[in-house]
C-alpha cells in the first residue's frame, strides 16, 4: 500500500511541477507598464506614481514601482509574468528625506507629462526605458529615464516635465544598474 501512495505521490508531484513550468514559461499572460501601474495605485489610498524600473529578481522580471500621496509612499514589486503582487514596502521615511532636501513631488504626476518626456527622452537616446522616475531639481519637475540600446548601452536622460526638454544625458556605468 505504502508504495502505491508514494507512486500516487510522485505522479501528483510530476504533474503539479510540469503545470508550474508551463505557465512560467507562458509569456501570453505577462503585464504591461499600464497594468502594473493601475495594481500599484491600489496599494495607497489617493496615491500616484513618481517611478517605476523593470528588473530582474530571483531569476524572474519584476516591475518595481514607487507610489506615494502627501504623507506615505510604498514602494511596489509585481511580477511580469503573472501580474501578481509580490511586495508592497513602506518606504514613507525616504519620502521624508526627499522633501527636505526639496526633491519629493508634492502633487500628483501626469503621465501625459511623464510619456511625452519619455518620447523625447527615446529621440535623444533610442532604446527601451528600464527605469524612470520624476523628482523636483532647482524648483521644476523633471524626469530621469535609464534607457538601455540595442547594444546593452545604458544612459540616463534628464527631461523637463513642462518643455520636455533634455537637461542631462549621462552614461550609467555597468556596476551601477
Amino acid at each position: 500500500m505504502k508504495f502505491k501512495n508514494t507512486i500516487a505521490g510522485m505522479i501528483i508531484g510530476a504533474a503539479t511541477v510540469a503545470q508550474l513550468g508551463c505557465e512560467a514559461g507562458n509569456t501570453a499572460h505577462q503585464i504591461g507598464k499600464e497594468r502594473a501601474e493601475q495594481i500599484a495605485l491600489k496599494e495607497l489610498l489617493n496615491s500616484y506614481l513618481v517611478g517605476a524600473a523593470l528588473e530582474m529578481d530571483l531569476d524572474r522580471q519584476v516591475y518595481r514601482l514607487s507610489v506615494q500621496n502627501g504623507e506615505e509612499a510604498r514602494r511596489v514589486t509585481i511580477d511580469v509574468a503573472t501580474g501578481r503582487l509580490l511586495e508592497v514596502k513602506d518606504v514613507t521615511d525616504k519620502l521624508r528625506e526627499a522633501m527636505a532636501q526639496e526633491e519629493n513631488v508634492p502633487e500628483p504626476v501626469s503621465l501625459s507629462h511623464r510619456d511625452a518626456a519619455e518620447y523625447a527622452a527615446t529621440q535623444a537616446f533610442p532604446g527601451t526605458v528600464r527605469k524612470w522616475k520624476a523628482q523636483r531639481e532647482n524648483g521644476r519637475l523633471v524626469f530621469k529615464f535609464n534607457i538601455v540600446n540595442e547594444s546593452g548601452e545604458e544612459k540616463r536622460v534628464t527631461v523637463e516635465a513642462r518643455s520636455q526638454k533634455i537637461l542631462e544625458t549621462t552614461m550609467v556605468a555597468q556596476d551601477h544598474r
